[in-house]
């Protein structure tokens, strides 16, 4: 379950994926920190993102449909019926295309500013048959296009984001006035006291 089976929720691999990219950007992270540059989502060792695919996509299809969905009022409602929505920070497209499967009346947007994660999630959305009601686009949260959606998602992104307030503002400003955002986040804290 932890190490074999890449479909089920418990599974690490795509983890030692995450911890390797870091080796190879060990360099960049030392140098960011004696800047203050930072480093870019987009500058990371590629093992980042196909790793960060594997950690996330089983508990995506695990837990987003059966019960992240069913804990926001109305929402899955909603996306039965057909409904908009924008997946921000989507990454190379797991949760856009497991909400897509699930939900065949509702259209999908994947944001994310990464370029070759944007043609991953393509491809991907393609090979899942879900390609003609789901659209993925190059752009930061800042920047996420249209308006009026009844669903914004933001899965384990915010905390990456350079300007995580601006990206808020920006999704609050995109959604419905019914509309429902879901967030993800890990627990974290301002100081290491609080996480």
């Amino acid at each position: 379950m932890v190490v074999a089976n890449e479909d089920s929720p418990f599974f690490l691999g795509g983890a030692f994926e995450v911890i390797a990219s870091c080796y190879a950007d060990h360099a960049r992270f030392t140098d960011a920190f004696r800047t203050g540059a930072g480093v870019g989502w987009h500058e990371h060792d590629d093992r980042l993102f196909s790793g960060v695919l594997r950690f996330f996509r089983p508990g995506y299809a695990a837990h987003l449909v059966s019960a992240w969905l069913p804990a926001l009022d109305g929402v899955v409602d909603k996306l039965r019926a057909g409904a908009s929505v924008a997946d921000v920070g989507c990454g190379l497209g797991a949760s856009t295309i497991v909400m897509a499967q699930a939900f065949g009346r509702s259209t999908f947007l994947g944001v994310d500013n990464h370029e070759a994660s944007i043609a991953g999630a393509r491809k991907a959305a393609a090979e899942a048959g879900v390609a003609q009601r789901t659209r993925f686009e190059t752009a930061s949260a800042q920047e996420l296009p249209g308006a009026g959606y009844d669903l914004v998602c933001m899965f384990d992104c915010l905390h990456d984001m350079g300007d995580p307030v601006g990206a808020a503002r920006r999704v609050r400003q995109a959604l419905a006035p019914d509309g429902t955002l879901l967030l993800v986040e890990p627990m974290a804290g301002d100081g290491p006291e609080e996480t």
